[in-house]
């Protein structure tokens, strides 16, 4: 009996310290503790596609010139997060909700939080969306194709789906003598990376809108939300207090 208890004992202390290894601290900062600014900036916003045809059997090959651009585009954002490793403790930092946020307008300072104190690694800044059972939707973006004929088709792109798009930071050295901003740059370009000419020439028009949707030509929806994860980059700056 005794063997068994002393295994057993072993065994809650070992299950104890897996548990305080990995265990997330939230810590509280002050007003007085270092400032870290948010930003959603997008760019590249022309594309450029390459139309191609088969003749006689032979490879495809580009023929004619399409284009596209976005110009316009509103998000109504969940919140942004930043994580990372203070020491040896997790840390994990949150702005409230924004919404209608003009990402095409020139002040995109988003959210301001306050970080405490301390060294940082493994950091990570995420912009948060989530799904909306009616409009406004977490992101609408707005562009025109222009065809190989030189007609301009307007193009509106609305994601509806919780969707975290994240970026890795350089570490953050916070000892209170500066403050941070870390820009979350979309580039617009890459959102139809795999996405052809010939795709956008097919896709549904609703009122002569080409209209992307999870609803409507969903197969370009998916595609665009598959590039919102991995077409976006993290940038860290910091200027004195």
């Amino acid at each position: 009996m005794k063997k068994c208890l002393s295994h057993f004992t072993v065994v809650v202390m070992v299950i104890c310290v897996l548990f305080a290894g990995c265990k997330k601290t939230d810590v509280t900062p002050t007003a007085s503790d270092p400032q870290l600014t948010f930003a959603l900036i997008p760019d590249s916003q022309l594309i450029t596609f390459g139309a191609a045809k088969t003749e006689g059997g032979l490879t495809p090959f580009t023929t004619t010139k399409q284009t596209f651009s976005w110009y316009a585009g509103t998000a109504n954002i969940t919140k942004f997060r930043l994580n990372a490793k203070r020491g040896d403790v997790a840390s994990e930092y949150s702005s409230g909700a924004i919404s209608n946020v003009d990402l095409f307008a020139t002040a995109s300072l988003l959210s301001t939080i306050n970080i405490t104190k301390g060294d940082y690694t493994l950091v990570k800044a995420t912009v948060v969306f989530t799904q909306t059972p009616t409009a406004p939707y977490p992101l609408v973006l707005q562009g025109t194709y222009t065809t190989s004929n030189s007609t301009a088709v307007p193009l509106e792109f609305d994601l509806n789906d919780n969707l975290e798009v994240s970026v890795p930071l350089a570490n953050i050295i916070a000892d209170g003598t500066k403050d941070f901003t870390t820009n979350i740059a979309m580039h617009l370009n890459a959102f139809l990376s795999n996405v052809t000419a010939q795709e956008i020439d097919g896709a549904t028009r609703t009122n002569g809108v080409i209209l992307i949707s999870k609803t409507i030509n969903t197969a370009l929806y998916n595609k665009i939300k598959a590039n919102m994860l991995i077409c976006s980059a993290g940038f860290l700056f910091n200027k004195p207090k």
